[in-house]
């Protein structure tokens, strides 16, 4: 008896199940979601899929390949890691979502009412192919739905606590926007002044050319270029692998909820702070007491 595969299924109920569990992963993991990323991830988990169809390759060694091995590449692509440890702790994540999902789906789909409609639906000679596609439409749909829900709710809650901030350093002065994090807690061990965390890819116009440079080499490990007037102190997030980040303090600076402060401690990061550029610095917890207030920190 000839069993009869449609590619195009195969295909799309493969690429549809790799997405939810990246998606799934993605939120484990506490990631950003990059929907194109993780459609091209489980694209070629899709393709690898119909490969061994079409090609009948079976065994355990194609299974291991197809488990560790493509599922190293699709993490990788969706959530790109700078260290194999990173990469390790991602493919676990996925293998661990696609258990609990595997047991999920076969709970609902033999053991609820349901199911019992789905394997009915889906069961229908002339219409199972048009089933399947429907179904993948209708998914496809509500996390698309719930995706931009999710990113408009995040985009609103960041607005709130988003202001613009002008930095002043002697006859330059630089205007960027900044979000209060509650989250930054760093202080100078020596001092107990605040930190304030500013992208170096912003500061150019501020502190100048050289000594933008000179904070360049210093994040990337060469301390012997800290420029004169700045010092490190501890630091190990901010995407810093050396433990340290160079803060150098400016003359003023001032926020549009109308605060001012005179020589605060500015730390220079080489990340991103955020994946959309909406801030490009972050403001220490104690910076806006009205707004902690208010917020109940």
């Amino acid at each position: 008896m000839e069993t009869v595969i449609y590619v195009d299924v195969l295909f799309l109920v493969n690429w549809m199940m790799d997405a939810v569990l990246l998606i799934l992963t993605g939120r484990l993991l506490k990631r950003r979601v990059a929907l194109g990323r993780v459609s091209l991830a489980s694209s070629l988990g899709a393709l690898w899929v119909c490969a061994c169809a079409a090609l009948c390759l079976r065994g355990w060694a194609v299974r291991m390949l197809g488990i560790i091995g493509m599922g190293l590449v699709m993490v990788r692509i969706a959530y790109p890691a700078r260290a194999a440890r990173e990469l390790i702790r991602a493919l676990l994540c996925l293998g661990l979502v696609s258990v609990l999902a595997g047991g999920l789906i076969h709970i609902v789909y033999d053991g609820t009412a349901f199911g019992r409609f789905l394997r009915l639906w889906l069961g229908r000679r002339e219409a199972g192919a048009v089933s399947v596609w429907l179904l993948a439409g209708a998914m496809i749909a509500s996390f698309l739905a719930i995706e931009c829900g999710a990113r408009l709710r995040e985009l609103a809650r960041c607005r709130e606590f988003i202001q613009d901030v002008t930095l002043y350093c002697g006859e330059r002065q630089l205007t960027v926007a900044a979000l209060w994090d509650s989250g930054n807690q760093l202080c100078d061990p020596f001092t107990g002044q605040p930190v304030h965390i500013l992208e170096l890819g912003a500061c150019k116009e501020l502190i100048g050319c050289e000594r933008w440079k000179a904070f360049q080499e210093t994040a990337a490990g060469k301390e012997e270029s800290l420029p004169i007037g700045a010092r490190l102190i501890p630091c190990r997030s901010m995407g810093n692998p050396h433990g340290l980040i160079a803060v150098m303090a400016v003359d003023r600076m001032a926020t549009a909820s109308g605060e001012r402060f005179d020589h605060p401690l500015i730390g220079f990061c080489r990340t991103e702070l955020s994946a959309d550029q909406n801030y490009r610095m972050l403001l220490h917890s104690q910076t806006d007491k009205k707004r902690r207030s208010l917020n109940g920190y």
